[in-house]
């Protein structure tokens, strides 16, 4: 899977998660008295064929009133025709934006009529985002829609707080235009093409992995998001990949088993591949790093993030 651009494999629909790892047992997300709203963790493992997996995870504490979510803004006047956003490394915008964690987010795609280059996706490109994109409320990107008008693609909808602030409710969902109400900050993973009806990665708990997108039984770097059970926690997963020795990435129905394991009732896989970083800045921190080991070897700039901040005691 070439992270930004839209899928070109078929994928299967077979509902056996054959592959999945075997696990431990695993805690869930943070007890409600956690002191900092952002715990995270470093797992590791062995898929089922011995191959090695390495993640990185993180629950945020949706209850806690210092915590607020954050999407890139649209952008400015005089962005060309089309342009829903700017290619940017994910630390960047994380360390510009004043961040304590983030996420790579939407798939993305080059504008129509845009030369591909020889050197693939670079620094400040304008670029389509695919799916909704929500930021402060406003629609950054629109949700892709059925014949029907229903919504496409799964997507996370987070609706804060009077402010811009938790307690927040987060859901994961197939949205259109007519349910953004109350929103104010949603990405999007990728639905179905012409002959598959792509589903989210976990629903209701159980591991959807088999018939979501894209690749279903592929191993590549993964990123994901996704609900626990009583709305409290979000868990963001990214799985290392393409590293040998290090990590073989996962299927898709691999890392919804993590994201099971590690307390998720609804997520959705988010753009994967090259893109796929998680960065965060610990409590004690004042700088923060990209904690997982992109395949590139380096971060790549990406379309679409979603990052949470904390507010700090001053």
């Amino acid at each position: 899977m070439k992270s930004g651009h839209l899928p070109l494999l078929a994928i299967g629909l077979a509902m056996a998660a054959a592959g999945c790892a075997s696990h431990a047992a695993q805690p869930a997300a943070p007890p409600a008295t956690s002191r900092w709203p952002i715990r995270h963790e470093a797992r590791s493992g062995a898929w089922a064929d011995g191959a090695p997996w390495q993640a990185q995870l993180a629950w945020v504490d949706l209850r806690d009133p210092r915590i607020s979510f954050h999407v890139p803004a649209p952008p400015a006047p005089g962005a060309p025709r089309g342009a829903e956003a700017r290619l940017q490394a994910l630390d960047a915008w994380a360390q510009s934006d004043r961040l304590d964690l983030a996420v790579n987010a939407n798939f993305f795609a080059r504008l129509p009529g845009a030369a591909e280059p020889l050197l693939g996706w670079s620094e400040g490109e304008w670029v389509d985002l695919v799916g909704l994109s929500v930021a402060e409320g406003v629609v950054v990107s629109p949700p892709r829609k059925k014949a029907d008008g229903a919504g496409l693609d799964p997507a996370l909808l987070v609706r804060e707080s009077a402010g811009g602030h938790c307690p927040c409710d987060a859901s994961v969902a197939f949205p259109a235009a007519a349910d953004l109400a109350g929103v104010s900050e949603a990405v999007a993973g990728y639905g179905p093409n012409e002959r598959l009806q792509g589903t989210r990665l976990v629903e209701a708990g159980e591991n959807r992995g088999a018939t979501a997108r894209v690749q279903w039984n592929k191993r590549h770097p993964r990123t994901a998001v996704g609900v626990s059970r009583d709305g409290s926690s979000l868990v963001l997963v990214v799985v290392d990949g393409r590293r040998e020795g290090w990590s073989a990435g996962a299927t898709l129905p691999e890392l919804a088993q993590v994201l099971i394991d590690a307390g998720a009732w609804d997520a959705v896989a988010l753009d994967g591949g090259g893109s796929s970083a998680l960065w965060l800045r610990g409590e004690t921190e004042k700088a923060g790093a990209i904690r997982s080991r992109p395949s590139d070897g380096r971060v790549r700039a990406v379309g679409n993030g979603l990052g949470v901040r904390v507010q700090r005691a001053p």
